[in-house]
């Protein structure tokens, strides 16, 4: 039997499992009272459409409207609250950890790396787990839900509509294969210019006494302003590519209208 030593995030989720779960089902419970006011338009536009109009029905509804949307955002701000609480804890606990850990590495290890690299270590490479943790989780599991429960109840109002409505999905689809189908090596690529610029503006400003000191100062910058030359010119690159499948993305997402007319 064989054991998988591939990280996972799941050990440092453990301690604040409580409040993210609080966080994800008020975010999903949020998601859900979006569509309320939603329904309840098109129930507003049938009694409007069929008269005699009863008054006393319309205002319950408009109130009815009213109180879900402010139950929404209620409860999508509580979400954020405990989801960011919950983060933020995560980062610390992480950054202590590494703390504790630097403190019983060997010399080697410090001499063999640059200050940027550290510094990208705690600071950089820690908070995009905050991103992750307080807003992809919590958003991630709100809009699958919102997703197909607004699928079903399309069908159950007429299929037609909502296959039309679907109709530009695959292309969606295709657009983000198009965008993140080979996002690894272009990540690897951008953390590790982007380290490496860190690293030559920290040793820049570090040793600007030394600098002028010895009269380095034209080098020194020169080293400095290619390493920033070379970040800004790839992530130029980045966007160029990106141009296409992002348009795509924008287009298919906005077509369904044309579909359905």
């Amino acid at each position: 039997m064989t054991t998988s030593n591939s990280p996972s995030i799941f050990p440092l989720l453990a301690p604040q499992k409580g409040k993210l779960i609080a966080a994800i089902l008020m975010s999903v419970i949020a998601r859900g009272l979006g569509l309320g006011p939603f329904i309840l338009v098109y129930l507003i536009a049938i009694a409007l459409l069929n008269p005699p109009v009863d008054q006393t029905y319309i205002w319950k509804l408009v109130i009815a409207s009213f109180i879900i949307v402010l139950a929404r955002w209620t409860l999508l701000w509580i979400s954020g609250v405990l989801s960011h609480i919950a983060a933020y804890n995560i980062l610390y606990d992480i950054r202590i950890k590494l703390s504790e850990k630097f403190g019983t590495l060997p010399l080697g290890y410090f001499n063999s790396r640059s200050t940027g690299t550290l510094q990208k270590i705690m600071n950089e490479d820690v908070e995009y787990l905050e991103l992750a943790v307080a807003h992809g989780i919590t958003d991630g599991i709100g809009l699958i839900t919102t997703f197909i429960v607004t699928v079903i109840y399309l069908f159950s109002v007429d299929w037609r509509m909502t296959l039309a409505a679907l109709g530009a999905f695959p292309v969606t689809v295709l657009s983000q294969i198009l965008l993140f189908g080979k996002i690894k090596p272009i990540t690897e690529t951008y953390f590790s210019m982007k380290e490496q610029m860190n690293s030559t503006i920290i040793e820049y400003v570090q040793g600007m006494p030394v600098i002028k000191a010895f009269t380095q100062t034209t080098k020194s910058f020169t080293k400095f302003q290619n390493s920033v030359s070379q970040y800004q010119n790839f992530q130029t690159d980045w966007v160029k590519k990106s141009l296409f499948p992002s348009a795509l993305f924008t287009v298919s997402v906005t077509a369904n209208l044309i579909l359905i007319l």
